[in-house]
């Protein structure tokens, strides 16, 4: 149990320095051992997963951040940690799919649009 809260303090650590591979790995670490049951639920396993959530979208990391979330059960689902992050998700998609729909760069109006469109130089 004393590795536990050691791994827990060192996520929190640096989840507070900014070490985003060591926030990675202790993660990765902890997710490892609840799953396999070696390590209890804790209150922060959801504000710790919403955090991991809000990395992978702030780094654009959008496929990993949509195969974490099938990952997780109907109950993280329902944590507003969780909840938060998903809002922030359907915002962004929302935003790029009303914004630009076809994926392509906005284009920057000239002066001289009118005329290329009607084959002037």
């Amino acid at each position: 149990m004393e590795e536990v809260s050691h791994k827990l303090a060192c996520l929190n650590l640096a989840r507070a320095g900014g070490e985003r591979e060591s926030f990675a790995a202790l993660l990765d670490e902890l997710k490892d051992g609840i799953d396999s049951g070696m390590i209890p639920p804790s209150p922060d396993e959801y504000p710790i997963l919403g955090l991991n959530l809000f990395r992978l979208l702030a780094q654009n990391r959008i496929a990993e951040f949509h195969v974490e979330l099938e990952l997780l059960s109907p109950e993280a689902l329902d944590h507003p940690c969780i909840k938060y992050v998903k809002k922030i998700d359907a915002q962004r998609r929302h935003e790029f799919n009303v914004e630009n729909p076809c994926g392509k760069k906005p284009r920057t109006p000239t002066g001289n649009d009118h005329y290329r469109e009607v084959g002037y130089k």
